[in-house]
Order: C-alpha cells, then structure tokens, then sequence
C-alpha cells in the first residue's frame, strides 16, 4: 500500500542541520530500504523550492550504489527534473520526517520506462532529537568511557547510547550537571576506540544511599568530528539491527 502525503521541507542552518545528519551509510540505506518496502510517498522539491512532485521509491540498486524513483504523468515536468542538478526529498520513517538529496536525475533507460535513476544520498538528515534514539546496550557489549577527574579516570559502564550521547549507571559517584570532561576515551565494540568530550546533563539517583548509592549519568557528546559520529551511529544500526532480528 502506497501512502501519498505531502511532505515539506524544514530550513535549517549549518548548525542545526549538523545536528540531524546521518553520517552512516548504512543507516541511510536501512532507511532508505524501509521507505521502498512500505512504499511512502516522497516530496520532491526544486532547488527554488518553487515546484515540487509526488514520488516514491521502485528500486535500490547496491551493486551500482544507486536509486530508482517514479517519474511524473507529465513530460514537461519529467523534462525539467531531469534539466535540474539536485532535488531536495523529504518524506517520513517510522513517524519521524526525513530529508535527503538526490543529485543528477536521469532516466534509468529511457522516458518510455518512466523511470527515473540517481546516486544513493549521500546527504540525510533525521529531524527528531538526537536524544530519542537512546538504544540500551546489551549486557554481553560493554562499551567503557574513561573520564578523567584529576589524578585519575572515572571508568564508566555505559549502559545506553544514541548520537547524542552516552547514558551510565554508577555507584558511590554522583556528578554535577553541567561540568564538562575533555578528551574522554570511549571504546566501541570491535573498534581502536576515540576521544571526545562530555558535558553532563543529569544525574538522578536510582536507589541506595551516600557509598552504596546507584545512579543514573546522562552525558551528552560535545563537539563531535563526523569521523567519530559515523562510527556511533554505525554501532548504534547494529544494536538496532541485531535487536529486530533477535
């Protein structure tokens, strides 16, 4: 069943928009993959953001790294996609609105297929907060952050994480919100780990009293190089992922 919703498209800037992306190439292919198989409508805008046309997704093609997508009962208007070096597509996953780039359209053979062929994004954006895709992590992967304190390093368990930051329950430790942790080294499953700071957001007693005391540690990533979010996101697909499956 397709669904045919009007999507439109959100203005951000730099800031903002670095936020929301995907750095992930994976995740953008489960998206994508997501939206082909429940066949959701896509928006499709001109640069101007002056026109647009209703699409959906036929085919992605991973050998090729490339997609397929629907072209419109309208030669004038197929002519002028295909005279156009970007469209800019907006459409939802699981309720939550998605926007990427389509570079170059061209026709996958020819216009009496109807069928209209680009490389995979290569830019995505997710707009719902980063801190909505808290994943637990799952007691046989520990990931361990050390955060320095002083003279010594505060070796933390995490216990959930999402691109905006890492959750720990801890005992007889009881951080201020708002002190910020540079160059803490966290160390991801199957990885040679890396640095980056943390700003804590909230800390909020479970149970226990004074030593004995265990607590939940919120701590946000801050200033995070894209090359360090491709690969929390890319452990965070494969949580997501083995979740579904088992």
């Amino acid at each position: 069943m397709t669904t045919t919703n009007q999507h439109s498209i959100t203005i951000l800037n730099s800031h903002e928009k670095e936020s929301f992306l995907i750095h992930s190439k994976f995740e953008r292919l489960r998206i994508l993959r997501d939206i082909l198989d429940t066949r959701t409508s896509i928006t499709a805008f001109f640069p101007d953001l002056h026109g647009s046309f209703i699409t959906i997704l036929l085919g992605i093609n991973r050998d090729k790294e490339s997609i397929e997508f629907d072209s419109t009962r309208n030669p004038a208007l197929n002519k002028k996609i295909l005279g156009e070096a970007q469209l800019i597509c907006a459409t939802t996953h699981n309720n939550v609105k998605v926007e990427f780039i389509i570079d170059q359209p061209c026709w996958l053979t020819n216009e009496q297929d109807g069928v209209f062929t680009s490389a995979l994004p290569k830019t995505m954006i997710r707009l719902q907060r980063r801190e909505s895709f808290r994943v637990p992590v799952p007691s046989h992967l520990t990931i361990r952050c050390n955060l320095p304190s002083g003279e010594q390093k505060l070796v933390l368990a995490v216990h959930d994480i999402s691109a905006g930051g890492i959750g720990a329950r801890v005992t007889g430790i009881d951080l201020a919100v708002g002190t910020l942790y540079k160059s803490c080294e966290i160390t991801l499953p199957n990885t040679s780990g890396f640095q980056l700071d943390l700003e804590v957001r909230n800390c909020r007693l479970l149970h226990g009293q004074k030593e004995s005391a265990i607590r939940h540690i919120g701590l946000a990533f801050v200033n995070v190089p894209g090359t360090v979010m491709a690969q929390i996101q890319k452990y965070i697909f494969i949580l997501e992922r083995d979740s579904a499956v088992g």
